[in-house]
């Protein structure tokens, strides 16, 4: 939600209580009362000291959406088999080993009176396309595995970067700038013309507000 003044050249400030659990928290109809619960000044703003800021946020909890846990490059190396390319690949590597270690045993029956004495060069010569095939298959899901989680990673950096905003907020008779995931329930905030809303809360005062 972003602020859009109805005269622009008039420059405004806005005031909003910022109560993030409004909902769970509004059991009374008194404006006094319930500013009181929440321990605000409205011309002084909350204390803002650490330990009020910290039994706040222990209490409401904090400003931001709960960030989903990324996959571990090994969780997307094990999805990225899910492929069905890789999948017939896979299938096509085991009947090759499967078809050249019995052609290596029929050689060797052939050629020697001891059926069952296959050298290690006869047996590597008859995989030897299965085992072509198996690291080709290997070498892909590790190069996408790779790929795909840079890419999460710089993703998450991205929203890290654009959700990181700074709002102004009244705390002990000063105004400051903080980071929008550091706004606590029961702050002042200072909105400007063009500014978005931080969290849900009540307006307390300003003039020609509109929001999109």
């Amino acid at each position: 939600m972003v602020l859009i003044p109805s005269v622009i050249s008039k420059f405004i400030f806005f005031r909003f209580l910022l109560i993030s659990y409004l909902r769970s928290n509004s059991q009374t109809n008194s404006s006094t009362t319930f500013y009181f619960r929440l321990n605000v000044n409205l011309q002084n703003g909350i204390d803002g000291d650490k330990e009020d800021i910290k039994e706040r946020k222990e209490k409401y909890g904090s400003n931001s959406f709960p960030s989903k846990e990324m996959d571990s490059w090994l969780e997307i190396f094990i999805a990225s088999f899910n492929d069905p390319t890789l999948i017939l690949l896979i299938v096509s590597a085991i009947v090759s080993l499967l078809v050249g270690i019995y052609e290596a045993k029929h050689k060797s029956s052939l050629s020697s009176f001891n059926s069952n004495n296959v050298s290690f060069f006869e047996l590597y010569s008859g995989c030897i396309e299965g085992i072509a095939i198996l690291t080709s298959v290997l070498l892909v899901a590790i190069i996408t595995a790779t790929q795909e989680h840079d890419k999460a990673l710089k993703f998450e950096e991205l929203n890290t970067v654009s959700e990181s905003v700074d709002v102004k907020v009244l705390r002990n008779k000063k105004i400051i700038s903080i980071k929008i995931d550091d706004v606590v329930v029961g702050d002042v905030a200072i909105l400007d013309a063009g500014d978005a809303v931080p969290a849900d809360g009540i307006y307390i005062h300003g003039s020609d507000v509109t929001t999109d």
